[in-house]
């Protein structure tokens, strides 16, 4: 079976997010707070030009890996198949532009420990990451026209 792998940045997309709209009731006043706060959160990005890169020749079939901004509260995933199934460990740096430097973050996964998590979580991921991938890449896809 082949190896597919995910990154994940942050663990949820609207995990630490609230959204008020404004709505047209007479008490518009009292939904103001939030709807400001969301302004807030998109007018402030905590990175751009976000990239995540991988060794050389080491994924096949990668989804987008690169985001233009990355606010708050929000998630980036990125998919693809190991070239070398025997691997033994993996690395991945996430780069990007913060407000007053350029930041870089370095993962590195022991991929047998990984591969054993994961055996043992079958009932819950089976071949979610499978799936995962193919859906980014139909996204993807469908952005492109």
């Amino acid at each position: 079976m082949e190896k597919w792998r995910s990154g994940r940045v942050q663990p949820s997309l609207w995990g630490s997010t609230t959204f008020g709209g404004v709505s047209e009731n007479p008490s518009t006043l009292l939904s103001v707070p939030p709807a400001l706060g969301f302004y807030e959160e998109v007018a402030n990005p905590l990175l751009t030009a976000v990239e995540v890169e991988y060794p050389e020749n080491a994924i096949l079939d990668l989804t987008r890996n690169t985001y233009q901004h990355f606010y708050d509260g929000s998630e980036i995933v990125v998919a693809g198949r190991l070239v070398d199934e025997d691997m033994n460990n993996f690395k991945a740096d996430v780069k990007g532009h913060g407000a007053l430097t350029d930041l870089t973050f370095t993962e590195e996964v022991d991929l047998k420990e990984m591969e054993k998590a994961l055996q043992e979580q079958d009932y819950i991921f089976g071949s979610y990451i499978e799936r995962l991938w193919a859906y980014l890449t139909i996204e993807q896809l469908l952005d492109k026209r």
